[in-house]
């Protein structure tokens, strides 16, 4: 029987599960939690410089391409996310924001 999956690694897998589960969990959470006021969102951390995407960076940040945003160190965006975080309110539990706090679609 020929699948119509095409052959991916056991990393690129997982990859795909994280991203197609993310909104789910985000919601799941966020309806779980509601009756004690607790905030659950998702954050997109940016396009940061780490050993493993160096490349890709470099040529994000090169291109400019869209959705990618600006090439950042790991201390740059986990220093925004903080700020994000800081500023959350419970009127937007279940929602995907980027590093800077736009909020971004499922």
């Amino acid at each position: 029987m020929q699948s119509s999956i095409p052959d991916a690694s056991c990393l690129q897998c997982k990859h795909v599960l994280m991203v197609v589960c993310l909104p789910v969990e985000t919601t799941v959470l966020a309806n779980g939690l509601k009756k004690e006021k607790f905030t659950v969102i998702a954050v997109h951390p940016g396009f940061v410089i780490t050993d493993m995407g160096n490349e890709a960076a470099e040529l994000a940040s090169t291109n400019q391409q869209e959705g990618y945003g600006p090439t950042m160190t790991a201390t740059e965006s986990v220093s925004s996310m903080l700020g994000v975080i800081g500023d959350l309110t419970f009127a937007v539990s279940g929602s995907y924001m980027q590093w800077d706090g736009v909020a971004m679609p499922w």
